[in-house]
């Protein structure tokens, strides 16, 4: 695996990438980061595609900073996956088009308190944005909510 929006990724591959995802239109593409400022940079030089198909996320473990509000872009989500900690109440969930939540996994896995996936849902579905819960999360969350136009 390795992030495309890296910072050892030169934006010439990147756009690449873009310009063959444009090729194949039919298809929804799903782009994560745990580098979402790159998004940012490549936007403010005209080279990051805001078209319907083109959605543009980040992993987030715990309170972090989004960068969305600087896109006019709302076709993007975050990864809380996997979630370490708790989530500010004054998270910016109403700057982001989806929310997937999702938990550690594998030998030694340490699932997140109920009590921050809750808030998490809650924060949500006050601000009107749909969330999916991850398994084996989504035993104790049964909620996977897909954005308008996204399935």
């Amino acid at each position: 695996m390795a992030d495309l929006f890296g910072k050892w990724v030169p934006d010439e591959w990147i756009e690449q990438v873009f310009e063959t995802c444009k090729k194949a239109s039919q298809h929804t593409y799903m782009f994560l980061t745990k580098n979402p400022y790159r998004y940012i940079q490549l936007a403010l030089r005209g080279r990051l595609p805001n078209r319907e198909n083109f959605w543009y996320g980040t992993t987030i473990t715990e309170n972090g900073r989004l960068p969305f509000n600087a896109l006019e872009y709302k076709r993007n989500f975050i990864s809380l996956e996997p979630l370490r900690g708790p989530v500010s109440e004054k998270f910016p969930f109403s700057n982001i088009g989806w929310v997937i939540i999702g938990q550690q996994t594998g030998p030694g896995a340490v699932p997140p308190k109920d009590e921050w996936v809750q808030s998490i849902i809650d924060q949500c579905k006050a601000a009107g944005v749909p969330v999916f819960v991850k398994r084996p999360l989504y035993e104790r969350f049964p909620i996977q909510k897909w954005p308008e136009g996204l399935r």
